[in-house]
């Protein structure tokens, strides 16, 4: 017979470290990122570049360069830098009573990763590959 097997991989980035991930919802709250097997990675808008605003029509954080905007659309690719790694309690789901009596519970994700992105070359990646490919060519 075969024994099974059982393969894992384990995540968990460190702080410090630079990682690349897709820009996928933004708020007045800040920035939501996911690197596509891990979704709840948020860097809140006091860790935006400054000054950075909050587009309201468009739904989107704005960073103020000189007279230049630089939206930060939803969709792009986005490096930022890991502040704080959290465990919550896993049994603190959030229960909320429904108008129809009927209970909704959030659960809280078991690991939660605070970024920024105030650093040079941090940010969407569009900002930053022009002057890459411009250095190359020198």
């Amino acid at each position: 017979g075969t024994d099974p097997k059982l393969r894992q991989v384990f995540f968990r980035p460190l702080v410090g470290e630079v990682l690349q991930g897709k820009l996928v919802a933004s708020d007045e709250r800040g920035l939501q990122v996911s690197l596509g097997f891990f979704h709840d990675i948020h860097i809140p808008e006091r860790f935006l570049q400054d000054p950075s605003v909050f587009n309201q029509e468009e739904k989107v954080w704005v960073w103020k360069f000189g007279e230049n905007d630089m939206f930060m659309d939803i969709g792009e690719e986005i490096r930022f830098r890991v502040l704080s790694v959290k465990f919550p309690d896993p049994t603190t789901n959030v229960v909320q009573k429904q108008p129809d009596g009927t209970q909704l519970v959030q659960l809280i994700e078991p690991m939660q990763v605070i970024g920024d992105v105030n650093r040079d070359g941090l940010g969407l990646l569009a900002w930053w590959t022009h002057d890459e490919e411009q250095e190359e060519e020198l």
